[in-house]
This record gives C-alpha cells, structure tokens and sequence, in this order.
C-alpha cells in the first residue's frame, strides 16, 4: 500500500516524443539551452537565437525515433 508509483499524463497530443526523453546528443542539449534562451535571454538577438536552436529539435517530438 505504500509502494510509489509514477502516473505520467502528456498534454500534447499526436507527441510521440517529449524532447527530455533518452537518448540525448548534442542536438538536444543545445536545443533544451535554447529554450531557456528563448525565454529569458537578455537581448533580442540572444532570444532569436534560442528560438531557432528549439525549432530545429521540435521535429524530434514528432519521429518514432
């Protein structure tokens, strides 16, 4: 009765692939800094920049693999 248990609900439908699942590489380290870029970068170009580190990875949400 006490053992823990992991319930995962994704709110995105039709995802295949949340961008945080194994295995990394480079490609999604630097798309996953790219959201924090994007979101709290400091100047403009910084947070272009992180936009388009993030779309280049958004394809890997919709793959098999």
């Amino acid at each position: 009765m006490t053992q823990p248990q992991i319930i995962v609900d994704d709110i995105l439908p039709g995802v295949r692939r949340d961008l945080w699942w194994h295995p990394f590489n480079e490609k999604v380290y630097q798309g996953m800094k790219g959201i924090v870029h994007m979101l709290y970068g400091r100047s403009l170009a910084r947070r272009i920049s992180g936009t388009w580190r993030v779309a280049k990875i958004l394809p890997r949400m919709f793959s098999a693999k």
